[in-house]
């Protein structure tokens, strides 16, 4: 290949990296949603760089959506410039086969954390106790636990990393419901801290929360409503030196995608999963910015369209889109489950050197995988 048209290539795949193709990396069994709406961004600390969600009901709806969009989550994880959500984690304690947490109790999942620190945790709607949570980080990690109530808040720090906390267990003792779901936080100590803080402020009514706010705010608010749904502040620091990159990606502010399912092919045929939609909003300085992504990202789609050799791979890749919204880039990209998998695989096998793009292992296509 010439260096004109590897560059190329590079830039394309780069470009559609860049947007997000993301999913969700928990392995979920049912479990309805909790009986109050829950707005999980009311309880995610201020100071954050992203934030993300799951609602696991929707992931789970079909195994062919749950091993598509976990496919497009490794890919993504492969990506040394992402700063999203750490999805391809276990969704907030990965037990040992003989440990009693029952991991298909939780039914939403929230996401929040800082690029570049070991600042992080998840909140996790499900009927787990705080000793569910922490006899398993107990077995799966060897780590002894301490307490400390505050304002009737108890947190739980380990000798070795892991926090948990219970949130909605009211201020200054207030009882926790024997059944039904709980809102726990489970990650760094750090992290676990500051929700706990949020949740004592919640229950003051004389006090307002501090909780992720901002441009990070609005562009997760921008992303709608979807089964996988976050933004995160974009460094383009962190995009390798490019010849091709120059001005346009330097420029991006935030990423932000949704995964959502399209239930027509599945009520044409019964055995059809439904087909999964995929909008990436990229946001930069101005709209003069955002059009030169968009050059990149569609010189990128063209390259592929004329010299792959892959006619599904083609097919896919005319089914992605893009469009301009005041500084924001939108690529969007509908297809079935397998045709994203498709997508992101003929990607991934067309990427340069690791010096732009660490593979992961096992391969991308063994998506279906459960996480360590």
């Amino acid at each position: 290949m010439s260096p004109d048209r590897q560059a190329l290539a590079v830039a394309g795949a780069v470009a559609l990296l860049l947007a997000g193709v993301c999913g969700a990396a928990v392995v979920l069994s049912y479990e309805p949603p909790p009986p109050e709406p829950y707005e999980p961004t009311e309880n995610v600390p201020a100071g954050t760089d992203y934030v993300g969600t799951l609602n696991t009901t929707e992931y789970r709806s079909d195994p062919a959506v749950r091993n598509g969009t976990r496919a497009s989550l490794r890919f993504q994880s492969a990506v040394q410039f992402y700063d999203g959500p750490p999805y391809l984690r276990a969704l907030a304690v990965s037990p040992p086969s003989n440990a009693s947490l029952n991991t298909s109790a939780a039914s939403q999942v929230t996401y929040f954390g800082r690029s570049g620190e070991p600042y992080g945790a998840r909140l996790v709607v499900a009927n787990w106790t705080a000793s569910d949570a922490t006899e398993a980080l107990r077995a799966r990690h060897s780590v002894e636990f301490t307490t400390e109530t505050r304002r009737g808040f108890t947190i739980y720090r380990s000798d070795r990393g892991p926090a948990v906390a219970v949130l909605d267990n009211g201020a200054e003792g207030g009882p926790i419901p024997r059944e039904g779901p709980r809102l726990l936080a489970i990650g760094n100590e750090s992290a676990v801290s500051d929700a706990v803080d949020v949740a004592i402020a919640r229950a003051d009514p004389e006090t307002t929360p501090e909780t992720v706010g901002g441009e990070l705010l609005r562009r997760y608010d921008g992303t709608d409503d979807g089964y996988v749904r976050f933004a995160y502040r974009f460094r383009p620091s962190t995009v390798p030196d490019y010849p091709f990159v120059g001005p346009a990606v330097r420029t991006v502010e935030y990423v932000g995608t949704r995964y959502t399912l399209n239930e027509t092919a599945a009520a044409a045929n019964e055995t059809a999963p439904p087909d999964v939609r995929v909008r990436i909003r990229i946001t930069s300085e101005d709209a003069e910015s955002a059009d030169d992504v968009r050059n990149i990202m569609s010189a990128g789609k063209s390259f592929y369209l004329l010299q792959s050799s892959n006619a599904t791979l083609k097919t896919e890749l005319r089914r992605t889109a893009f469009d301009i919204e005041g500084r924001t880039l939108l690529a969007d990209y509908e297809s079935s489950p397998s045709g994203l998998r498709v997508l992101v695989r003929g990607l991934f096998r067309n990427q340069p050197e690791p010096q732009s793009l660490a593979r992961p292992s096992p391969a991308i296509d063994t998506a279906h995988q459960e996480p360590a």
